[in-house]
């Protein structure tokens, strides 16, 4: 992916500043690391991992700043095997990035009630139980192109899939191919919508773990020039073409990574707004009511009641006024 391309500084977009304080598993060992290590007793077997540098490189994504986006980068590829003490290989392939954890009966979640490892290998997703004395595959995700699955109002163009890779256990990122198998974007963002023809919704995320509520959401055309960035864009399209858009923005501090300005170089007000598909403000800030309701519930059954301001006073506008021709 040309990077440039979908890049801007906060003068030019109103993207973030982020900060980043990794402190995700995927990190790599030095040479003199390498080495096997012992994780902990599934039933009555004691599990190891053997470190194999392989002398090759693999992909992983690397976390943007200060207005950038994830991109891919090459990194040692370094193969970790599960195996008991004797070096019997428990699980016939070997993981990027995993994590191990031991039995709880008492957990809350069924899967740590048992000894368990998840990771990923090659850009796929494994989740392994220890049951009856051996690791299964209870859960599998394969590298590659899926149907699009954000669909809006049936308005995503056909032919458009959905690309998919996991870089680390909480890396899994998304890309997009158009109906010609052309790379419209390499897998490097946590979603991706299409809601008309020539718009792309992003979320991108720089907080080290995949959390839609930790990233934003940018607006592109179909050149990946972006035209707005704030934490949730929506649209919901009407039968006839016309459209209603909202962005909401709820703010951030420093855990999250980001804090995201207008075109001016200003904070973006907290709250909700309605906006084009040219990323244009339509109205005045809103009050955080909404953060109840999925866009399709407002609306389908508040459309037509009168707004309020963030402050919660009432205004003589409803959702309605807001529609856009197509």
């Amino acid at each position: 992916m040309n990077n440039e391309a979908i890049t801007s500084s906060k003068e030019e977009s109103n993207f973030s500043e982020i900060d980043l304080n990794s402190t995700s598993s995927n990190v790599y060992l030095n040479e003199e690391e390498i080495a096997d290590d012992y994780l902990g007793i599934a039933g009555d077997i004691k599990i190891y991992k053997k470190n194999v540098k392989t002398g090759k490189t693999r992909p992983n994504i690397a976390y943007g700043k200060d207005g950038v986006f994830n991109s891919i980068t090459e990194v040692p590829e370094i193969e970790y095997w599960i195996t008991d003490s004797e070096e019997n290989m428990l699980i016939e392939h070997p993981f990027y990035d995993y994590k191990f954890w031991e039995a709880d009966k008492n957990a809350f979640i069924d899967i740590y009630k048992f000894a368990g490892i998840e990771g990923c290998y090659q850009g796929n997703y494994y989740l392994y139980s220890f049951i009856d004395g051996t690791f299964k595959l209870i859960e599998f995700y394969e590298a590659g192109e899926y149907e699009m699955d954000e669909v809006i109002q049936n308005t995503t163009p056909s032919g458009y899939k959905r690309t998919q890779y996991t870089y680390g256990v909480r890396d899994k990122y998304s890309g997009l191919t158009d109906d010609k198998g052309n790379v419209i974007f390499e897998p490097i963002f946590t979603y991706i919508r299409i809601p008309f023809v020539d718009r792309f919704i992003v979320n991108t995320n720089n907080v080290d773990r995949m959390d839609g509520w930790e990233g934003f959401s940018v607006m592109m055309d179909s050149d990946k020039n972006i035209l707005c960035a704030y934490t949730d864009i929506d649209f919901y399209v009407f039968d006839d073409g016309s459209y209603i858009g909202i962005a909401r923005y709820v703010g951030g501090n420093e855990k999250s990574g980001h804090i995201l300005y207008d075109k001016d170089g200003n904070p973006i007000e907290l709250g909700y707004r309605f906006i084009d598909k040219d990323g244009n403000e339509l109205s005045q800030c809103l009050g955080t009511e909404y953060l109840v309701y999925s866009l399709d519930e407002y609306v389908e059954n508040y459309l037509d009641e009168f707004l309020t301001d963030f402050n919660g006073n009432t205004l003589d506008i409803t959702g309605r006024d807001f529609i856009c021709k197509p």
